[in-house]
């Protein structure tokens, strides 16, 4: 009895999960291509259209382990998301005579064909994201090759060193998109899965595996081929292969039959309880027309294969020899794009550079053989099973990619997508410019040694960049941050212990990486300064400490230069308060402060007295003028402002005079600030207060004050007198005569 899915209260709380995201309200996008064809068709034309919507399923949120479980799992989401949301569309368009609704839940879209006039009307829907052609591509032409040395290809990616081992495929099951295979040729017949959900053919012209064109003949022959022929033409010959005929029997394949491609293979049979999905597919073909650039037609698709653990691998293109000729979906970064090298190892002319159209990934992944490889042809329904044929494309590199990740799979079948690509990748011959490249990316594949590599996984360090540069920065500044990656290129885990630097000048500001156990492929970052403490050409290392035995610790190159300066040291004197300011900025303070400045710099300083405060003077400056001191650094230096404070000091008479009765004498003082109009003048003997002179006396004028006082006949004869003045305003402007004076008679 088969099981009903997605009817449990369970799997509903669990879908349920995927469906928070609210139907969009933002309006339709029409793709520019269709506007145009909008523009002029007829009301009643049909036009074949692909409708997207808003409501995503977001499959990193399924949280499962087991490969089978999470396939399940997602499709089940994916399938009950569209059935949701495709629902009013669907009834929408039936009513309006569209013809050949197809749902499309893999990346909730549908395919449609309807009248012209109807897809403005279908645009009005809240839940639709975009509306654009149900364009078609075109099969690859497949280049004749030539003659070569027999099984030049598989040897010199180290395939029989593994079938030797006894690693074939075995138990792993590959799948093409293409123009079909020949299920009579002999290399190809026993290793067809078989039932029906081991062919498809979108296009409705076959219902068993037929190939009109040879393309996805050949290609599969490479991944899975036998040696019927005499000589060996497959890289995986134990794995059994599925297939989806994309391209129909005139070479053409719509954009939405690729869709139904990619969407059947996560469900062949359409039942997500049994996992009878391909462990690699892999795609010979792109959209040749669009060099260089980055069309995301098929990117949900891909993610969704990959996140599912199906590697996806593309041709990388046959538009080179040019630069940046990178094509989609080759280009995406979930895809694992491949180029193609001939027998001497030289890049194929015709393989496709990059840079990636997509982003910053290497482009293209790795390179495998592509020039005159002998692999399967048609047998015209087994007329002429002796069927071979020499071919070159980099559609014939990416299989021997597909097929290598099939015997790393017989071997290893736990592994990852991540896993798989990392190993190709980290075990591949450096070919071209030393390092990844555009040409070769990580270089020609080595079945033998990612094997190795898998069999005794071990962490490898790398730091990008390798040195860290921050120019000129002057002394006593701090540089702006640079950022350092620290990755894991090995298969085994990366313990990072310690950063250090062995200097105080270069200083790690964000330490991410510290303690973090990196997993293979898996990054942390670290963020560095440069603050010299003198001039001249400084270096440093950055030293990162980890498990990884053949580089501990690694070392990261530090430079920079310091830009000398001289401190210009700035302090204030005396009673008063001001504040001084530089020109140029850097000084600005009111007690004591210090700024550098490059060598030769002219320094002006100018001095702000607080009220109350007068300015007294400059000490330390080259030239001086009032308020303002300029200093040229060609040292350091010392500068000090005086700024006198309110004061109010007797000078007259201040001691060891001899005053006669009966007489006038002047009691003079100075002052500085405001210590208000009048004062209170006083005579002591000691410190008793004998005869207010003067209780409310002129306070003076400019800073100085003056009283004719009459000194009484009355007063005894003393020799410890002295005079004491203060201001009624302000009790704290007073003063005593220092010392003390005589009056005799």
């Amino acid at each position: 009895m088969k099981k009903a899915y997605g009817k449990t209260p369970a799997l509903f709380f669990l879908l349920a999960a995927f469906f928070c995201s609210p139907l969009t309200s933002e309006p339709a996008v029409f793709s520019p291509e269709l506007k145009s064809r909008l523009e002029l068709a007829q009301k009643d034309e049909e036009i074949s259209i692909l409708v997207s919507l808003s409501d995503k399923v977001d499959l990193h949120q399924i949280n499962a382990r087991d490969k089978s479980v999470f396939r399940s799992t997602a499709i089940k989401a994916l399938r009950e998301r569209a059935s949701v949301a495709h629902r009013p569309i669907k009834n929408f368009l039936e009513s309006k005579r569209a013809s050949k609704i197809r749902p499309l839940w893999l990346i909730n879209g549908i395919a449609v064909t309807v009248p012209a006039s109807v897809i403005e009307e279908l645009g009005s829907f809240p839940s639709v994201e975009e509306i654009r052609l149900d364009r078609t591509i075109s099969v690859p032409v497949v280049a004749p090759g030539i003659s070569a040395v027999t099984e030049w290809n598989l040897n010199s990616i180290h395939a029989p060193e593994l079938w030797n081992l006894g690693y074939t495929g075995a138990g792993v099951v590959v799948a093409n998109m293409d123009t079909g295979v020949d299920a009579n040729h002999p290399d190809l017949a026993n290793k067809w899965r078989g039932g029906t959900n081991s062919w498809f053919d979108p296009h409705s012209e076959h219902n068993t595996p037929y190939d009109v064109d040879g393309h996805g003949t050949q290609v599969m022959g490479i991944i899975v081929g036998g040696d019927s022929g005499g000589t060996a033409i497959g890289v995986s010959p134990g794995s059994t292969w599925i297939a989806v005929k994309v391209f129909n029997d005139a070479g053409q394949a719509s954009y939405s039959a690729v869709h139904e491609g990619f969407q059947w293979l996560l469900d062949p049979d359409g039942n997500p309880d049994t996992d009878d999905a391909p462990d690699v597919v892999n795609n010979s073909w792109g959209l040749g027309e669009s060099v260089n650039e980055c069309v995301t037609e098929f990117e949900t698709d891909v993610l969704a294969l990959r996140t599912s653990g199906i590697a996806v691998v593309f041709s990388a293109g046959n538009s080179g020899p040019y630069p940046s000729s990178s094509v989609s979906p080759a280009n995406y970064p979930e895809s694992f794009a491949v180029g193609a090298v001939n027998e001497t190892m030289t890049i194929a002319s015709f393989s496709s550079r990059g840079p990636s159209a997509c982003g910053p990934d290497t482009y293209p992944d790795v390179v495998a053989p592509g020039v005159n490889i002998r692999t399967s042809d048609m047998t015209f329904g087994g007329v002429f099973p002796d069927s071979y044929r020499v071919v070159s494309g980099t559609s014939f590199s990416a299989p021997h990619v597909a097929g290598t990740m099939a015997l790393l799979l017989s071997a290893f079948p736990d592994l990852t997508v991540s896993e798989l690509e990392l190993a190709l990748k980290l075990s591949a011959l450096d070919l071209g410019a030393l390092g990844e490249d555009t040409a070769y990316g990580s270089g020609l594949i080595d079945v033998s040694g990612a094997y190795s590599l898998l069999l005794n996984p071990s962490p490898d360090i790398s730091a990008h960049p390798a040195s860290l540069n921050f120019g000129r920065v002057k002394e006593g500044r701090v540089s702006s941050r640079q950022s350092l990656i620290v990755a894991n290129q090995g298969m085994g885990n990366l313990m990072v212990n310690t950063l250090t630097t062995t200097g105080s000048e270069f200083n790690i500001n964000s330490d991410g990486c510290s303690g973090r156990l990196l997993a293979p492929a898996e990054t942390c970052a670290v963020e560095v300064v440069f603050a010299p403490t003198s001039g001249g050409e400084k270096s440093d290392e950055l030293l990162i400490s980890s498990n990884d035995a053949e580089q501990n610790p690694y070392p990261v190159t530090l430079n920079g230069r310091g830009i000398e300066r001289y401190s210009l040291e700035m302090s204030t004197a005396g009673t008063g308060a001001g504040k001084v300011i530089s020109d140029p900025a850097g000084i600005n303070c009111d007690a004591g402060c210090s700024q550098l400045f490059k060598p030769g710099t002219i320094v002006n300083l100018n001095a702000s007295p607080e009220a109350g405060s007068s300015f007294g003077g400059w000490s330390g400056c080259n030239w001086s003028s009032g308020k303002t001191c300029q200093v040229r650094m060609g040292r350091d230096k010392e500068v000090v402002a005086t700024f006198d404070g309110p004061s109010l000091t007797v000078t007259a008479p201040n001691g060891g005079e001899a005053w006669t009765s009966g007489t006038f004498k002047k009691i003079k003082w100075v002052y500085t600030g405001r210590p208000g109009d009048f004062v209170r003048i006083e005579l002591l003997d000691g410190n008793a207060v004998v005869k207010v002179i003067a209780k409310g006396a002129s306070g003076g004028k400019g800073g100085v004050g003056r009283l004719i006082w009459f000194v009484p006949r009355t007063l005894p004869d003393g020799k410890d007198y002295r005079i004491r003045i203060t201001s009624t305003k302000n009790d704290a402007y007073r003063d005593v005569s220092d010392q003390s004076f005589e009056i005799s008679p």
